[in-house]
């Protein structure tokens, strides 16, 4: 079971993913993501950093990565910066042996991907 909560801020965009992230959420995930990304004032392209919590994500698999590598893509392509902050010690894990660590900007804590974004 997989919980996603998304607020807006004027900055950013806090997606906060509780539970396990498997092949049969990446589609409702990454629908749910690219609608708040969009902006509201009618105008194409991404304005918004994404800060992604993945505290108390528990599992994630290869299609769940695959969604943070494509909105990392996205995001970058708009010159905005997507932060993952705070990831469980398994996520961690894979995020390590995955090499990702290379690819995405990892915080502790969501207000120090915050101070990230604002600095």
């Amino acid at each position: 079971m997989l919980s996603i909560n998304i607020s807006s801020e004027s900055e950013y965009i806090l997606v906060t993913l509780k539970g396990h992230l498997d092949g049969s959420q990446t589609g409702p995930v990454s629908q749910k993501i690219g609608l708040a990304l969009i902006p509201d004032d009618g105008e194409e392209g991404i304005k918004t950093n994404l800060i992604i919590d993945i505290s108390d994500l528990s599992y994630i698999s290869s299609g769940g990565l695959g969604i943070l590598l494509a909105f990392h893509r996205k995001v970058k392509e708009a010159d905005r910066r997507m932060i993952i902050c705070n990831p469980s010690p398994m996520v961690a894990g894979l995020l390590d042996t995955t090499g990702m660590y290379g690819v995405f900007q990892v915080q502790p804590s969501v207000d120090s991907a915050i101070r990230t974004i604002r600095t």
